[in-house]
Order: C-alpha cells, then structure tokens, then sequence
C-alpha cells in the first residue's frame, strides 16, 4: 500500500530550440552580408589661412586656385591670373560641373609645376556641397590605365578649402 503514495518527481519539459537556430541560420548570413556594404570615406583637406598670407607655400605669389562658381569653374595660377574658364556642360538635359575638362587643365598645368602639392579650392555659398567634393576630388588626383591596370595619379593632394566672396 505504500507504494500506491510514492511521490512522483515532476516531470521537466526541455526547451525546443529549433525555432530559435533556425531564425540564427536565416540572421547570421544576412548581417554579414549587410556590413560589407558600408564604407566610410575620409577626405584630409586644410582650411586656408584666416591672416590672407602665404598659405601653404613660401611663395605668396604662387598659388593655385581653382574657383568653384555657380557657372563653372576656373583655374588661376599664379595668384590671380586666370588659366581657363570652364563653364558648366549639358548632358541629357542636366547641367553639372565638367570635372573631365579640369582634370585636364590641372595636368597640364602639374607637367609645368611638378613640385607643388598644394591648392586652393574657393567655392561660392550657394554652390551645393557635392559639387565641391566633386572638385575636390578631381583636383587631388585622376585615374588613368597603365599598362593594362587603372592607377591613381597625385596631382595636387594638400587642398585648402574657402569660401569665395
């Protein structure tokens, strides 16, 4: 008869995990691939000397200035003397800036002052940021095909920026 009041230990359930390495299977795969999509860019530029003197070279007569306008852009160097003037270009009815056509005025111009490193971008207030950036670009370097590879050749890389009044 004692039999009849043994007491039973409750019975435990085990905790179903499959829904929870299923969901880990479909997750992990998707996050690794996401993060390969995300890069961060970092531009170095310099801010130009606020006193208006010799800037980033000893030669305050030698600067090169590319102006970024509302119309286009323009090259001068040295200081003042305007090399060209290049004015925005239509392409499917859009108008941008011709960063093509800078890029080959500042190359020709690097093959004339091949030790300078440094320029200065001046752009207007109401010229939009990626178009700055967009110069900025061009006037630090171009890509060009050697020998069957695509390189990236320095033309000015130490670049101030200002605002032009």
């Amino acid at each position: 008869m004692a039999s009849k009041f043994l007491k039973r230990e409750p019975f435990e359930d085990d905790i179903d995990v499959t829904a929870f390495m299923n969901l880990m299977v479909v997750l992990i795969p998707v996050l690794l691939l996401s993060m390969s999509f995300f890069q961060l860019n970092v531009i170095e530029l310099k801010l130009a000397e606020l006193t208006g003197g010799k800037g980033l070279t000893k030669d305050p007569q030698a600067k090169l200035e590319v102006h970024v306008r509302h119309d286009g852009y323009r090259v001068y160097y040295p200081e003042n003397k305007l090399i060209k003037a290049i004015p925005k270009v239509k392409i499917d009815d859009v108008t941008k800036y011709d960063d093509r056509e800078l890029s080959l005025v500042l190359q020709a111009l690097k093959e004339g002052i091949s030790k300078r490193r440094d320029a200065l971008i001046r752009a207007e207030s109401n010229v939009d940021y990626q178009s700055i950036i967009g110069a900025l670009g061009t006037v630090k370097s171009y890509k060009t095909v050697v020998a069957t590879d695509l390189v990236e050749v320095e033309l000015f890389p130490e670049v101030a920026i200002d605002e032009l009044y």
